[in-house]
C-alpha cells in the first residue's frame, strides 16, 4: 500500500546529463629512466611497456605535459576500472585530448582504439586487446587561433564509442555484471604532417557515460549528450552522438 502523497521515482523520469571521468597522461606513465645530467636531473617518465615507449614530455616552453607520439606504430594502454553507477544499457564514448607541435598546416589526426573486458579471473599477461571499439574516433583536424599559424595549441577529437551488443548473453548491454574494468589501447595511425619532426603531445582522455542513479535496471534513455563541457545544448543528432 503506497503512502498518500508520496510520488515512486524512477532513474527514467530524470534528464540526466553524461557523466565524465578523465584519465590524465600521467595516468599512463608505468617507469621511467635511470636520472641523467648533472645534480641528478629529473629522470624521464616513460609508458614503458606499450608499443613504442612514449614519454611523458613539457611541450614548448610552456609548464604543461603529455604522453609524445612521435610515429604512428606507437601505442598507449590503459586499464579502466568500469565505474559502479554506469548505466550498462547505454554506450561508453571516448574522446581524446591533444597538443600538435605543428600551427599553420591544419594539422588532422586519426586515432585507432580497441578494448577488452575484465573480470575476475581474466590472465592479464597478454599484449594489447584486438576488439576495436564500436564506433572509431573521427578524423581530428586542429582547431586554430585567430592568428593560424602558432603552434601547441589544446584540441578535442571528437567522440568514439563502446555501443550495447545485439545479440548472445550481452545483447542490449555495454557490459556484463560481472565485468569489473577494460582494457584499452589507442594509436595514432595516420596524420597530415610528419609526426617525426613534429609530435603529438597526448593530454588525456575522457570516458563519458548515462549515470544509473536509482536502484533497478536503468534510466531507459541516454544522459543528455552536450558539445562544450559545460554546455546546455544537446548537440544535434547528426553528429552520430
Amino acid at each position: 500500500m503506497s503512502t498518500p502523497g508520496i510520488k515512486k521515482l524512477r532513474d527514467y523520469q530524470f534528464d540526466w546529463l553524461v557523466r565524465k571521468q578523465w584519465v590524465p597522461a600521467w595516468d599512463v606513465v608505468k617507469n621511467f629512466a635511470t636520472p641523467t645530467g648533472a645534480n641528478y636531473a629529473p629522470a624521464t617518465l616513460s609508458v614503458g611497456w606499450s608499443f613504442g615507449s612514449p614519454t611523458y614530455s613539457a611541450f614548448g616552453g610552456g609548464h604543461i605535459g603529455g604522453i609524445r607520439f612521435a610515429a604512428t606504430t606507437t601505442q598507449v594502454d590503459y586499464l579502466w576500472r568500469i565505474p559502479s553507477d554506469l548505466d550498462k544499457n547505454m554506450p561508453v564514448y571516448i574522446r581524446h585530448h591533444w597538443v600538435p607541435q605543428i600551427g599553420g598546416a591544419t594539422p588532422t589526426i586519426s586515432i585507432n582504439q580497441w578494448y577488452a573486458t575484465i573480470s575476475a579471473g581474466t590472465v592479464l599477461s597478454v599484449m594489447s586487446p584486438t576488439a576495436p571499439i564500436t564506433l572509431q574516433i573521427p578524423a581530428s583536424t586542429m582547431v586554430s587561433g585567430t592568428d593560424g599559424t602558432v603552434d601547441f595549441r589544446y584540441q578535442l577529437t571528437p567522440r568514439g564509442a563502446i555501443a550495447p551488443l545485439g545479440t548472445g548473453l550481452q545483447a542490449n548491454q555495454t557490459f556484463m555484471d560481472n565485468f569489473e574494468a577494460i582494457h584499452t589501447t589507442f594509436q595514432i595511425v595516420s596524420t597530415n604532417f610528419a609526426i617525426v619532426s613534429n609530435p603529438v603531445f597526448w593530454l588525456g582522455m575522457d570516458f563519458e557515460y548515462t549515470p544509473r542513479m536509482t536502484y533497478g535496471t536503468g534510466s531507459f534513455k541516454e544522459a543528455r549528450k552536450m558539445e562544450t563541457n559545460l554546455g546546455f545544448m544537446e548537440i544535434g543528432s547528426v553528429n552520430q552522438y
